[in-house]
């Protein structure tokens, strides 16, 4: 009598990894052939592979231009969270491949957006000058109330703007938000003035700080940053 055993959804619903691997490698390298030669397979394998993804998931992921592609809005969400899955999961097969040998283990605790736009462009490389070490990295948006990753497993490392360092840890520097003013091109040539900084508080400035922006960085508040410079602005005179 044979047990009747229900789909796995996330298993029936995931496209190919083989067409994810392509992709991964194209929007690497932004371009096709480049990824075709990483993966020793030709570049129209890798296209094709592409396709069927793009038709899998009903959006386009490049902006093809001749012989350059660019990522679309879509294609750069997928990427972030495909070539994370696959540093993970190469991760986890060199561990198999190296029970026989002790590895370190470094916990990273950080929010998703650094961990996307930051760390994963970096971590890859970190690994492989440093194959004695296994890197777990875990995202949260609320790095003030986080706790252990799981029983009897704390972060060894949070990397996050809040300066008080919590207890046993100590806070390093890593470095600093380089914070100045910018406008479109068009702007610019309509208001010439705005490019001498005395100009800066009579014209039109963006403000954030109604929807919370300041209470991350206060240092890019605009009255914050003017008066660095011997300003003075009202920003409840600005309507912008």
């Amino acid at each position: 009598m044979s047990i009747h055993i229900e789909p796995d959804q996330i298993l029936v619903k995931m496209p190919s990894l083989r067409a994810v691997k392509s992709f991964v490698a194209a929007a690497k390298y932004q371009n096709f052939t480049r990824a075709a030669e990483s993966l020793c397979v030709t570049q129209a394998a890798i296209s094709r592979q592409i396709r069927e993804l793009e038709a899998a998931l009903g959006v386009e992921l490049f902006i093809r231009s001749g012989r350059t592609v660019e990522l679309t809005r879509a294609g750069s969400m997928f990427y972030d969270a495909a070539y994370l899955s696959f540093v993970n999961i190469a991760q986890a097969a060199q561990r198999i491949q190296n029970t026989q040998k002790q590895k370190k283990e470094l916990r990273v605790c950080c929010s998703p957006a650094f961990s996307a736009l930051w760390l994963s462009k970096y971590l890859g490389e970190f690994l492989t000058d440093n194959p004695d070490i296994n890197v777990s990295v875990v995202t949260t948006s609320n790095l003030l109330n986080v706790g252990p990753v799981e029983p009897g497993a704390t972060p060894d490392i949070f990397i996050s703007k809040i300066n008080d360092p919590r207890e046993d840890y100590t806070a390093i520097p890593i470095f600093h938000d380089i914070v100045y003013p910018v406008c479109s091109p068009a702007y610019l040539e309509k208001h010439p003035e705005v490019a001498k900084l005395k100009n800066l508080p009579d014209t039109s400035l963006l403000n954030l700080t109604p929807y919370g922006r300041s209470q991350v960085a206060e240092h890019v508040d605009w009255d914050v940053w003017l008066r660095t410079y011997g300003f003075e602005i009202d920003l409840n005179q600005q309507a912008h």
